[in-house]
């Protein structure tokens, strides 16, 4: 039986939810009803995902390659063709987000990163940046900081503003 690379990655979703399942429920009773719910409803997703790729029977796998093979993926809103080079270039942006927040936290990263990602990989307006930027930082205010109670990670500078 050949795996797909579908039900592979639906294989590590499941191993990485069971693992957060698992460890959440270590956690005190306040603290684990979040994670609970997402690890609980990461590990139904990802058995569903899994469910689907092995269902899929040879012949549909054959016709799925066929497919493939006869033209790349295409971003319909765009039309641009997803490439190697475009999936690395959102895996640097990714990467660039975690370490701002670990180094600057979360409140520097929003006001900086928010708008230099819309300006240079979403082309939009300053403007269109800038509404979003502050629209967002309210946003996780509102939620962490006066809602739950929670304060954000300051980053290895300890820029904690609240």
């Amino acid at each position: 039986m050949k795996i797909k690379g579908d039900t592979a990655f639906g294989l590590v979703l499941l191993l990485v939810f069971a693992f957060g399942l698992v460890l959440s429920v270590g956690f005190p009773s306040k603290a684990r009803l979040l994670p609970l719910f997402l690890m609980s409803g990461g590990v139904i997703l990802s058995i569903w995902l899994l469910i689907t790729g092995l269902r899929q029977t040879p012949r549909a796998m054959d016709e799925d390659k066929t497919e493939d093979n006869a033209e790349s993926p295409v971003d319909e809103e765009e039309g641009e063709t997803v490439t190697a080079e475009s999936e690395r270039t959102i895996i640097l942006w990714i990467g660039a987000f975690a370490v701002m927040i670990m180094v600057v936290g979360f409140w520097v990263t929003i006001a900086v990163y928010v708008p230099i990602f819309m300006r240079g990989f979403g082309k939009e307006t300053w403007r269109t940046a800038a509404v979003f930027t502050v629209a967002m930082w309210g946003l996780v205010y509102g939620v962490f900081h006066l809602g739950l109670s929670i304060p954000l990670y300051g980053g290895l500078l300890g820029l904690s503003f609240l």
